[in-house]
């Protein structure tokens, strides 16, 4: 997959995600946003949440995206989450969603695992 390809994968996919949060009653507050520790994909609320969500998305058949979210990755994204959501007053929660676009049948899937 070329470089543009993937990132207009990679951008239908955060749009997917963000819609599903919304449906989820997420109050989406920034995307793409540059943390100094970190760039967070979807930074969104709940009542009680402050919530960062990593967004990884293929047009593979398989899922296991998890695995290219290492730990580095995740300890300074939980870090910008808790910074966060200390001055919205919050709880911090750092979320991961599974996109697998289907580009042939333009259908996708999605799994979310929470508080990684």
């Amino acid at each position: 997959m070329r470089a543009d390809s993937s990132q207009r994968c990679g951008a239908a996919g955060e749009l997917i995600a963000a819609k599903h949060l919304r449906s989820l009653g997420h109050e989406i507050l920034a995307q793409n946003w540059r943390h100094p520790s970190a760039e967070l994909d979807i930074v969104s609320q709940t009542t009680t949440h402050l919530v960062v969500t990593e967004v990884k998305t293929t047009s593979a058949q398989n899922y296991g995206l998890e695995r290219r979210f290492s730990a580095y990755a995740r300890a300074r994204q939980r870090l910008a989450a808790q910074e966060l959501a200390g001055r919205l007053h919050k709880q911090a929660r750092l979320d991961l969603i599974e996109v697998r676009l289907d580009l042939k049948n333009a259908r996708f899937d999605l799994k979310r695992l929470q508080n990684l």
